[in-house]
């Protein structure tokens, strides 16, 4: 057996015609790409924004939008350098391919496309391609830890007042901002097992969180770094959402407290951040009914500082390409799988891939089929989806997701 080439790069294929789609992704998987595809021009810029998209190969004529529009609005965004866009089209007007480069196209190309000068071209502007290089913040940071707080301390121009739970590596308190006379939720890192790793999940939550401005999102106030490093956070009132649905017997409002969980997720992603740990632990149903979405310590925005390192999550809701590179990087979808196996719990009241343990996770993963749900027809088609092992085949972002499951509570078999 040939032996699989390793991903050499996420690439973009864009073509509304199903054949031509699923020839060229066969063709590039076997160079060791991993692919994401879309068949109109605004799925290629939806999946551009939620995917961390290393090359485009775009067609020219598309349903909605054309790829010479498309092609315009990625150069106000990105470089050539950036993103290398290469036209593909069955179109060989002369004076159609000037304006494909003139309007920022690294090359065009007509079908039937001879690959191995595809894959030359493909290879020369990955090369091309700038590395990201990322400030280590152990080199400017201090890594002294006090010990531990309790209620009744200050920190900062914050008086704690109640611990709200603890963490392996710090604390969230109750606090009282004395300076604007609000209340907060204090996170506070007392303790890092492994040096520089709290540092570097703590300055990622903080960022990741600041970059993203929606109401189902928790929205962070200040960062400090002294007498320890802290985050302000917008204080929750309310419940897990785990202790919340044990109260809430009916579909319909299940479901809609999950298609507001990813109409948040899509704020999160359209701003280049994977959430990374979603579990019912993460997310508060508020005392009026707003869903939050909590606890950014595992997120990874376009650079991650935990790239390389062991596995990072809550295994039951990890979905199978964190476990298997081979099956792609973790990205959005992998936290729609994370909603899909929550959505599935909260309905059936257990796990959909059972496992005593984490191998036992793992082969769950990779061959179990999880038993269906006594539901309307389109709901666990949807939830199925969200689960399937192969991200190709899962919905490619929150908004088609949430758009699936409105759906599905407003047909009639529901």
């Amino acid at each position: 057996m040939q032996k699989r080439a390793a991903m050499n790069g996420m690439l973009l294929v864009v073509d509304d015609n199903l054949i031509s789609r699923e020839l060229m992704h066969r063709r590039l998987i076997r160079e060791g790409h991993e692919i994401v595809v879309a068949e109109c021009g605004n799925s290629t810029l939806e999946a551009v924004a939620l995917h961390p998209v290393e090359l485009v190969l775009l067609d020219l004529n598309m349903p909605d939008i054309s790829g010479i529009e498309v092609l315009e609005v990625l150069r106000r965004r990105f470089t050539p350098i950036e993103l290398p866009i290469l036209m593909i089209s069955s179109t060989d007007d002369v004076n159609t391919m000037v304006r494909a480069i003139d309007a920022g196209a690294n090359d065009y190309f007509t079908k039937p496309v001879q690959f191995e000068l595809l894959f030359a071209k493909i290879r020369h502007l990955l090369r091309l391609r700038p590395k990201v290089v990322v400030l280590d913040p152990q080199e400017d940071l201090p890594l002294e830890l006090p010990g531990s707080y309790q209620s009744g301390e200050r920190v900062a121009h914050y008086w704690l007042e109640g611990s709200l739970g603890k963490g392996g590596m710090g604390e969230v308190f109750r606090a009282q901002d004395t300076r604007l006379l609000r209340q907060v939720a204090l996170k506070l890192i007392t303790d890092e097992p492994k040096p520089g790793q709290a540092l570097q999940r703590f300055i990622t939550e903080a960022r990741a969180l600041a970059r993203v401005d929606h109401p189902g999102v928790v929205k962070i106030y200040e960062i400090g770094l002294q007498p320890c490093r802290f985050i302000a956070m917008e204080l929750i009132e309310g419940k897990l959402l785990s202790d919340a649905l044990k109260v809430i017997a009916d579909i319909p409002t299940i479901v809609k407290l999950f298609i507001q969980l990813l109409e948040a997720l899509e704020a999160i992603h359209l701003e280049g951040v994977v959430h990374r740990d979603l579990k019912p632990h993460n997310v508060m149903v508020t005392l009026d009914g707003q869903l939050k979405v909590m606890d950014f310590g595992l997120a990874r925005t376009e650079v991650d500082p935990m790239k390389g390192d062991s596995l990072y999550g809550t295994p039951h809701y990890m979905a199978p390409e964190a476990f298997n590179p081979d099956l792609g990087h973790v990205d959005a979808q992998s936290d729609l799988f994370a909603v899909s196996v929550m959505l599935y719990e909260c309905l059936q009241g257990e796990h959909p891939f059972p496992a005593k343990n984490l191998g036992e996770l793992i082969m769950a993963l990779a061959h179990h089929e999880p038993e269906p749900l006594d539901v309307s027809v389109d709901l666990w088609l949807a939830i199925q989806r969200g689960m399937r092992r192969e991200k190709r085949l899962r919905f490619a972002t929150a908004r088609e997701f949430a758009q699936a499951l409105r759906s599905s509570i407003m047909s009639p078999q529901s």
